[in-house]
């Protein structure tokens, strides 16, 4: 008759199905069987404990670094969100002055272009020698 699995330990299952074992033979076995079980229970809760503890020290010592990383984080963000606040603006205030200041500009340039300067050096060349002479009568 082959064998069905109920979930129980091979041995135990053997225990059961010798008829020629007698009633205390087979208690001790399952006993034995429950005693390694149970070991076998403890050592993983120890281990789940062990694990447990672990990351509970490792989250005690990691969560505050983290949360001053975020802090840091979130200053370097503000700070450049200011920047570029700030970057802003002074490109509106370079576009208003240019925006004010380019017609003067252009009409500085137009007056400077529309100088003759050939007259210009005649008037200053007429203006020294009327100067020249005075200067020389007073001494200079």
């Amino acid at each position: 008759m082959p064998q069905m699995s109920s979930g129980k330990p091979d041995t135990i299952n053997q225990a059961l199905d010798a008829p020629q074992q007698s009633d205390h033979e087979l208690l001790e076995q399952i006993l034995q069987e429950q005693k390694k079980t149970a070991a076998s229970q403890k050592a993983a809760a120890a281990a789940g404990w062990c694990i447990a503890v672990i990351l509970l020290f490792s989250a005690a010592i990691l969560l505050p670094k983290a949360s001053a990383v975020m802090r840091d984080v979130q200053d370097t963000a503000l700070a450049a969100q200011n920047t570029l606040n700030n970057i802003d603006a002074i490109m509106k205030d370079i576009d208003t002055l240019v925006a004010d200041n380019s017609g003067n500009l252009t009409n500085a340039v137009t007056k400077i272009s529309e100088i003759d300067f050939e007259r210009l050096n005649n008037s200053i060349k007429a203006l020294s020698d009327v100067v020249s002479p005075l200067a020389r009568l007073f001494g200079h």
